[in-house]
């Protein structure tokens, strides 16, 4: 399992095809509001890019596609961390 951050579907589609052909590529996009983001950001990053010390963060600055073909989506609006985990955690079980 690895976490990346792909801000484009030019990017995650190559990774897609390098990856499977060693294994399962399973896309999983963690669907979060940059407003939730910012509410949860514990290193103040968000905050830190809007006043202009951080340049190119995903979503301040730096554009980000939504995923057109993730395998699936969990939604991260009002979930916790913890619960987001074992959801996603079941998902793969199945996929």
């Amino acid at each position: 399992m690895c976490a990346l951050v792909a801000p484009f579907d030019e990017a995650r589609e190559e990774i897609r095809r390098q990856t499977s052909t060693h294994g399962r590529f399973v896309l999983i996009h963690v669907a979060t509001p940059l407003d939730v983001c910012s509410l949860r950001d514990p290193k103040g990053l968000y905050a830190r890019a809007r006043a202009g010390s951080i340049a190119n963060l995903t979503g301040v600055g730096e554009e980000y596609e939504v995923p057109n073909n993730a395998d699936f989506v969990v939604d991260m609006t009002s979930a916790t961390v913890e619960d987001t985990a074992d959801t996603i955690c079941e998902r793969l079980s199945v996929v």
